[in-house]
C-alpha cells in the first residue's frame, strides 16, 4: 500500500497540464485544414450560404425604388357635427341592454343629418348586415366598452404595422382621414357623449360635436408596403439557417466519432465548442458583411453600416451558440439538423409578431430569449426609424436608436445562455457509452477546484481476495504493493432491445507496474469491454476499478486518471484529410504536450514505428496496417504511465509487429501496459503475465510457464520413419512413458504428446531413440506446448466463434442494419429457386425473380427508418404552409381588431423619450387655467406638454395635439392628428372623452375598439387555401430520392454483382424494385392530395376531374421513380445524398426539363437541318466542312482548255481547305 501511494505521488510531477487555448487553437487549425483540403465541399457550402444573401438582394430589388413623401401642409377636415354623408345606418343588437340604453340616448340627443340608428335582433344578423354593406355595427361589452364595425374599405385598417404609413400627400387617399369621411369620429363622439351624460348626468354634446378635426403637417417619410416588411424580416432571420444546418452535421458527426476518444486524451469540453465557434464566427462575419452591405444599400439607406453589421454579427453568434445547444441536447446529426431548421423557421415566423400587434413587455422580454425574435425586434424598430428618414446610429444608441442596444444586449445574453446550456447538457446527458455528470454537478466544490485529487486507500481484504485462487499464479514478493490497476468484481451488462448481454461477470484482476499484461480470450470474452472501462470510454454496471488508487466510477477521479493513460482502441483514430504528422501534432496538443517537447515526441514515434515514408500522406490514403500504426503512435504520445492497447498489432506485417514489440519492451519499466491480442505467439513473447477471459469470467492469470504447466498438454515428440509403423512406435514410447499419446500421423511423420509429469523418463526415451536414428528412424525432435494449445484447451473450439460485446457493438449494428437485410431472405430465394438450383426458365423464372426483388425491397424499406424520417419531414414541410394559411385566414379578422388606446402613440410620465412614442401636445387657447382638464389627461397615464396660444399649423414632431378654447361657457376642442399615426384622430377623441369624465369626478374609463369587417372571407377560405396548398405540391418531387436510390447502396455492398452471378435478370431487378417504390410513391402522392382536400373540404370537383387527377398521379409517380432510377444508375459510384437530390428535384426540376427539351430540339435541328446550323451562333457546335470528292471517271483526250479548267478547280479546292 505504501509503495503504491508513493508511486502515485511520484508520477504527479509528470502529469500533463492541458491548456484550454492550446487545445482550442489546435482544433481550430484542424478545422481550417479540413475546410481547405475539402475545397469542393467548401465551395458548395459557401454557395448554399450565399444563396440567402442573393435571395435577399433580389427580393429588395423587386420592390423598386423607395417612395419618399415630402412635407405637406396641415389641413382642416371639419367639425364632427358637420358630417354630411347621406344615409349611414348604425345598427346595434337588441339583445344587449347596455347597447339599447346608450343607443337610444344617442338617437334622442340628435345626430347629424344622414345618420340613423336601428336595432337588430341578434349579433349574427348584425354582422351579416354589415358584410352586406347595409349598416354600420356598434356592439357593447359593458356600459363603457364598445366596438365600432365598418367595412374595411370605409375606415383604415387599424393595425399600424400592417398599413403604409405615408405623409398623406393626397387627402383623398389618406388613411387617417377616412375616420372623418366615413363618419367614424362623429359616431364615436356621439356615443361617448351619451355614455358621459348617462354616467354623470351632465350633457357635453355641444363640446364633443363641435370638435374640429385637423390633419397635422406631414413630415418626410418613406412608404413601404406591409408585405414587403413582413417577408423581409423573416428572410433576414433565416440568413443563417444554411450555416446552422451544415454546422450541425459537421459538429454532430465529429462529436459522435471522435469526441469521446479526444476526451480520454484530456480534451476540455469548452475547447471543443470554442474551436468550432471561432471557425464559424469567421463565416458569420463574412455573411454579416454581405448582409449589411445589401440591406444598407437597398433598405436601410439612412442607417449606419456599422450598426447594422454589428446586429447581424451578434445574431449570427447567437445562432451558432443555439446550434451548439441542439448538438449537445440531441445525438443524431440528421435529427439535430432537421430540428434546428424547423426551430429556426418557426422562430423566424414568430418574429412577425411585433408587426401584427404590440406585445406586452413581459412577453417581449421572454421571447427575446430566442435569438431570432431578439434580432427581429431590432430590425422592426429600425424599419420604423427608416420610414421617418432618421435611421439608426451608434452615436444615438442612447436615444431613438436605443432599441438596437436592447437587441445587442439580448443577443449577447442569448449567446451566453446557449453556451452555458451547451456545456451543461454536454455533461449531464448520457453519451452513447453511458458517461455523464450528476444534474447538480456545478454545486460541488470539486468541480470548480483545480486541486489534484488524492488517491483513495484500498481495503487490504480486497487485495487478499483478488490475489488468491487456484488458477492465479502467486505474485512474487517484489511486485506486491505495486498494483497500479485494480479490478474488483466488475460487471458490465448491455441492455438490448430484446435481451440483456453480460459482457463481464464479476471480474477480478490486478495489473502491476513495470510489467506487460496480455488479455487473451475468444471473441466476446470481454477484453474490449474491460479496456473501454479502464480507459473511461464506458462505465461498469457494478464493481470497482482503480488506477493509481483513483476510483474510475468517480468522474472527477476518471478525469485525473485520463491524463496518465494512453489508449489504443479497437477502431482507428484519425482525421482523414490530415497527414500522419498533422494528426500526431494535433493529438499531441490535445494531450497537453508542451510546444518545446511536441516536435521531439512526434519525431520519436514516427521513427520508432517506421512511419517516415508515410508521414506526409493523408490518413484517408493509408492502408489498414498503416492506420493501425497511426492509432498506436497517438496512444504513445506523451510517454503515458498506463498503456491500454486493444489489439494494437491487428493488420500489421511481421516487421511492424516486431517494431511494436520492441517499443513496448523498451518502455515497460516506466509504465504499466495492458493489451489484448488474438495472437498467442505475441502474448507468449511479449507479456510477462497473461490473463485468459472466457464469457466475462477470468479463467486464469499467470506467466507462460505457469499456464503451460497448468493447462498445457506437455511436450510434442515428432519423428520421421520410412516404415512409419504407428503401433510399433507407440508401444516403444509407452514402454518409457505410459501416458504418451499419438496425436498426429502423416505418411512418414508421427507426433506424440508427452505429459509434464513424466519428465524424469525423458532421458531413457531419448537414449533409445538416438540408438535407432539412421536405422528405422530418420530423425526426431521435441518441442514444448504453445500458448495456442493452452488457449484451445482452456476455451474449447465451440467458444472461439462467439460474437464480441464491445462498447461499439450496438451502434455499429444499428448503422449496418440495412446492409443485413439480405440475410433475412432465405437461401433458396437468393438461389432463385426452392431447390437450390435453377429449375425455372424464361418468363416463369423472371416472374419469380421480380417477386423476390420486390420482397427484398420491401424488407429494406421496413428497416430503413432514416429515409422514412426524411419522407415524414417533407410531408411536414408540405403541411406547414397549409397550417400557416389556415391560421392566417382565421386570424385575418382578429389582427384588425384594434383597441384605440393612448399608449399606441403617446408615452407616459417617466418613460424614455422616443420618436415613435411622443408626448401629447395640449394647446391652451382659453386665456385661462385648464389645470383640471390637464389632470384629467394625466390620469390616463399620458405625458402632457402644455403651451399657450393658438395652434401653429407648422407644428410637426408630435403624434397628436389637442387645442382647447372657450365656447358658450364650455370647452371647444380641436384635435390635430399626425398622418403617421394611423388611429390618431379616434384616439384623441377617446382622450378628450375620458378627460371630461375625470373632470366630472367619474372613476370610469371609456374604451373603444375598431373592428373592420373583412369582405368575402368565404371565397378566401374556399379557394385561397387550396391554391396555397397546390403551389406547395412541388415538394412531392423531392420524396422519391429518399427511397428510390437504394440501387446505389446495392452497388456499393456488391449485392448487385452477387445477384447477377446468381442468375438475376437486370430487368427483374429494376421491375421488382419499381413494384414497391412506385406503390409507395403513389401512396404518398395520394396522401398529399388527400391532405390538400381535407383542408379544403368545401371544394367540390366533378367526377371526370377526379378521374383525370388519379390518372395523372399514377403516370407522374411511375415516371418520377424511373427518373430517379436513371439518376441513381449514373451516379452509383458516388456517395448517396438523398437530401441534396431532393433539393435539386424540388428547386431545379423545371430547369432540368428545359435543358432536356432544348437538347432534343437541337438534336432534331441537327438531324434534319444540318446546313442551317452552320451559321447559328447558339446551336452550332462546329463549322461544316464541305467534302470535295474527285470524279472517278478519267477523261481521255482532253484539250488544253479542259485541262486548264481542271487545274483551276483543283487550286480552288486547295485554297478553300486552307481557309477553313
Amino acid at each position: 500500500m505504501a509503495y503504491s501511494i508513493k508511486t502515485s505521488q511520484m508520477v504527479e510531477e509528470k502529469l500533463r497540464d492541458t491548456s484550454l487555448w492550446q487545445q482550442t487553437f489546435a482544433l481550430l487549425w484542424k478545422n481550417l485544414l479540413l475546410k481547405w483540403r475539402r475545397k469542393w465541399h467548401t465551395v458548395l457550402e459557401w454557395v448554399q450560404h450565399l444563396a440567402f444573401v442573393l435571395l435577399l438582394f433580389f427580393f429588395t430589388l423587386s420592390q423598386g425604388e423607395r417612395e419618399v413623401h415630402e412635407l405637406m401642409p396641415a389641413a382642416d377636415l371639419g367639425r364632427l357635427r358637420d358630417f354630411n354623408l347621406t344615409h349611414v345606418v348604425v345598427g346595434y343588437s337588441l339583445q344587449s341592454a347596455a347597447a339599447h340604453k346608450i343607443m337610444q340616448k344617442v338617437n334622442e340627443s340628435g345626430l347629424p343629418p344622414g345618420i340613423t340608428i336601428e336595432g337588430v335582433p341578434s349579433e349574427t344578423e348584425l354582422r351579416q348586415l354589415v358584410s352586406q354593406r347595409i349598416m354600420v355595427a356598434v356592439t357593447f361589452e359593458n356600459d363603457f366598452m364598445y366596438s365600432i364595425k365598418y367595412m374595411t374599405d370605409s375606415v383604415p385598417r387599424p393595425n399600424d404595422y400592417l398599413v403604409v404609413r405615408d405623409g398623406c400627400h393626397n387627402l383623398d387617399y389618406c388613411a387617417p382621414v377616412m375616420y372623418w369621411t366615413s363618419g367614424f369620429l362623429t359616431l364615436q363622439a356621439s356615443i361617448n357623449a351619451a355614455i358621459i351624460e348617462l354616467t354623470t348626468d351632465h350633457p357635453i354634446w355641444a363640446s364633443m360635436l363641435s370638435t374640429m378635426a385637423v390633419k397635422m403637417k406631414s413630415a418626410r417619410v418613406i412608404v413601404r408596403p406591409f408585405l414587403y416588411i413582413a417577408f423581409f424580416i423573416p428572410i433576414m432571420c433565416l440568413c443563417y439557417v444554411s450555416l446552422s444546418y451544415l454546422m450541425t452535421l459537421y459538429i454532430a458527426k465529429e462529436r459522435k466519432e471522435q469526441r469521446t476518444i479526444m476526451r480520454i486524451m484530456g480534451l476540455r469540453d469548452l475547447a471543443f465548442w470554442l474551436s468550432w465557434g471561432l471557425l464559424y464566427a469567421l463565416y458569420v462575419l463574412i455573411i454579416s458583411v454581405l448582409m449589411a452591405l445589401v440591406t444598407t444599400s437597398v433598405v436601410f439607406l439612412e442607417s449606419s453600416y456599422g450598426v447594422i453589421l454589428l446586429l447581424f454579427f451578434l445574431y449570427g453568434i447567437s445562432m451558432i451558440s443555439f446550434t451548439f445547444m441542439l448538438c449537445a441536447l440531441l445525438k443524431k446529426p440528421r435529427l439535430v439538423a432537421i430540428i434546428g431548421f424547423f426551430v429556426t423557421l418557426f422562430l423566424s415566423i414568430l418574429s412577425i409578431l411585433p408587426l401584427v400587434k404590440p406585445l406586452p413587455k413581459s412577453l417581449e422580454v421572454f421571447l427575446c430569449v430566442f435569438a431570432p425574435f431578439a434580432f427581429s425586434i431590432g430590425i422592426t424598430q429600425t424599419v420604423h426609424m427608416e420610414n421617418n428618414l432618421r435611421g439608426v446610429f451608434l452615436s444615438d444608441i442612447g436615444g431613438d436608436s436605443s432599441h438596437l442596444l436592447t437587441s445587442y444586449f439580448s443577443l449577447l445574453l442569448d449567446s451566453a445562455l446557449y453556451i452555458l446550456l451547451t456545456l451543461y447538457f454536454d455533461k449531464i446527458l448520457k453519451d452513447k457509452h453511458g458517461l455523464r455528470h450528476e444534474p447538480l454537478f456545478f454545486l460541488r466544490s470539486t468541480f470548480w477546484s483545480r486541486k489534484k485529487r488524492s488517491p483513495i486507500p484500498l481495503d487490504p481484504e480486497d487485495r487478499r481476495r483478488v490475489c488468491t485462487g487456484d488458477n492465479i499464479e502467486t505474485v512474487p514478493v517484489e511486485l506486491r504493493g505495486k498494483e497500479v490497476i485494480r479490478i474488483n468484481s466488475v460487471k458490465k451488462i448491455y441492455n438490448g432491445k430484446d435481451k440483456k448481454t453480460e459482457a463481464l461477470r464479476g471480474l477480478d484482476l490486478d495489473v502491476y507496474e513495470g510489467q506487460i499484461t496480455a488479455l487473451l480470450g475468444h471473441s466476446g470474452a470481454g477484453k474490449t469491454t474491460l479496456l473501454n472501462i479502464l480507459s473511461g470510454m464506458s462505465t461498469s454496471t457494478s464493481g470497482s476499478t482503480y488506477i493509481y488508487n483513483h476510483q474510475l466510477s468517480n468522474i472527477y477521479d476518471m478525469e485525473e486518471v485520463q491524463r496518465r493513460i494512453g489508449f489504443c482502441p479497437q477502431f482507428d483514430i484519425k482525421f482523414d484529410q490530415l497527414t500522419v504528422r498533422e494528426n500526431l501534432e494535433l493529438f499531441s496538443k490535445i494531450k497537453g504536450i508542451a510546444a518545446r517537447d511536441k516536435v521531439f515526441q512526434v519525431a520519436k514515434v514516427i521513427s520508432d514505428l517506421d512511419m517516415k515514408y508515410i508521414q506526409n500522406v493523408q490518413a484517408s490514403k493509408l492502408s489498414g496496417g498503416q492506420r493501425r500504426k497511426l492509432t498506436l503512435a497517438i496512444a504513445l504520445l506523451g510517454n503515458p504511465e498506463v498503456l491500454l492497447l486493444d489489439e494494437p498489432t491487428a493488420g500489421l506485417d511481421p516487421l511492424s509487429r516486431y517494431h511494436v514489440w520492441t517499443i513496448l519492451q523498451k518502455g515497460k519499466s516506466d509504465r504499466v501496459t495492458l493489451f489484448s491480442t488474438q495472437f498467442m505467439d505475441e502474448a507468449d513473447i511479449l507479456a510477462d503475465r497473461k490473463a485468459v477471459l472466457s464469457n466475462g469470467y477470468l479463467k486464469c492469470v499467470g506467466s507462460s510457464l505457469f499456464l503451460k504447466r497448468k493447462w498445457g498438454i506437455g511436450y510434442h515428440l515428432r519423428h520421421m520413419s520410412p516404415s512409419c509403423n504407428p503401433d510399433a512406435m507407440t508401444s516403444v514410447i509407452q514402454e518409457h512413458i505410459s501416458s504418451a499419446r499419438l496425436t498426429a500421423q502423416n505418411v512418414e511423420d508421427l507426433t506424440f504428446t508427452l505429459p509434464f509429469d513424466n519428465m524424469d523418463s525423458f532421458p531413457a526415451l531419448f537414449s533409445h531413440l538416438d540408438q535407432h536414428v539412421g536405422l528405422d528412424i530418420m530423425s526426431y525432435g521435441v518441442s514444448i506446448t504453445t500458448m495456442d494449445d493452452v488457449f484451445l484447451k482452456l476455451e474449447g473450439e465451440q467458444e472461439i466463434e462467439k460474437g464480441d460485446y464491445g462498447v461499439f457493438a450496438q451502434s455499429d449494428q444499428n448503422e449496418d442494419e440495412d446492409r443485413d437485410v439480405y440475410s433475412q431472405v432465405d437461401e433458396s430465394v437468393l438461389l432463385m429457386s426452392d431447390s437450390g438450383s435453377v429449375t425455372l426458365h424464361g418468363l416463369a423464372l423472371w416472374r419469380q425473380q421480380v417477386v423476390t426483388m420486390a420482397r427484398i425491397r420491401f424488407l429494406k424499406l421496413k428497416h430503413d427508418m432514416k429515409n422514412l424520417r426524411s419522407i415524414l419531414l417533407l410531408l411536414i414541410l408540405f403541411l406547414l404552409p397549409l397550417i400557416a394559411a389556415t391560421i392566417l385566414l382565421d386570424s385575418l379578422q382578429t389582427i384588425h381588431d384594434w383597441k384605440l388606446t393612448p399608449d399606441l402613440y403617446f408615452r407616459g410620465p417617466g418613460h424614455r423619450a422616443h420618436e415613435y412614442y411622443t408626448s401629447l401636445l395640449l394647446i391652451n387657447n382659453t386665456d385661462g387655467s385648464i389645470e383640471e382638464f390637464v389632470n384629467g389627461i394625466k390620469e390616463q397615464d399620458i405625458l402632457v406638454e402644455v403651451i399657450n396660444g393658438p395652434f401653429d399649423r407648422e407644428t410637426i414632431g408630435y403624434n397628436g395635439a389637442i387645442e382647447l378654447s372657450l365656447q358658450n361657457k364650455g370647452y371647444s376642442c380641436r384635435i390635430i392628428g399626425s398622418p403617421q399615426a394611423q388611429n390618431g384622430l379616434p384616439v384623441l377623441v377617446d382622450i378628450i372623452s375620458n378627460a371630461f369624465l375625470k373632470t366630472l369626478k367619474s372613476p370610469e374609463k371609456i374604451e373603444v375598439w375598431t373592428k373592420p369587417v373583412l369582405p368575402d372571407l368565404d371565397y378566401l377560405s374556399y379557394y385561397g387555401l387550396f391554391y396555397v396548398g397546390a403551389s406547395f405540391l412541388f415538394f412531392a418531387s423531392g420524396l422519391a430520392p429518399h427511397f428510390a436510390m437504394s440501387s446505389v447502396e446495392d452497388y456499393k455492398i456488391k449485392a448487385r454483382s452477387q445477384l447477377r452471378i446468381s442468375g438475376l435478370f437486370p430487368s427483374a431487378y429494376w421491375c421488382g424494385q419499381a413494384l414497391v417504390d412506385t406503390a409507395l410513391y403513389w401512396l404518398l402522392l395520394f396522401m398529399m392530395v388527400a391532405i390538400l382536400f381535407a383542408f379544403n373540404y368545401k371544394i367540390i370537383i366533378p367526377f371526370w376531374q377526379v378521374a383525370l387527377l388519379i390518372l395523372e398521379i399514377l403516370v407522374y409517380g411511375a415516371s418520377i421513380v424511373l427518373y430517379v432510377y436513371l439518376i441513381a444508375f449514373i451516379f452509383r459510384k458516388g456517395k448517396v445524398h438523398p437530401d441534396r437530390w431532393s433539393f435539386l428535384f424540388v428547386i431545379l426540376g423545371p430547369c432540368l426539363h428545359i435543358i432536356v427539351f432544348v437538347g432534343v430540339l437541337w438534336f432534331l435541328e441537327w438531324r434534319f437541318g444540318k446546313r442551317c446550323l452552320k451559321t447559328d451562333p447558339i446551336f452550332r457546335f462546329s463549322q461544316r466542312k464541305n467534302q470535295f470528292k474527285q470524279n472517278p471517271e478519267e477523261l481521255e483526250d482532253d484539250d488544253e482548255e479542259v485541262l486548264a479548267e481542271r487545274e483551276r478547280v483543283k487550286n480552288l479546292k486547295n485554297t478553300t481547305d486552307v481557309e477553313e
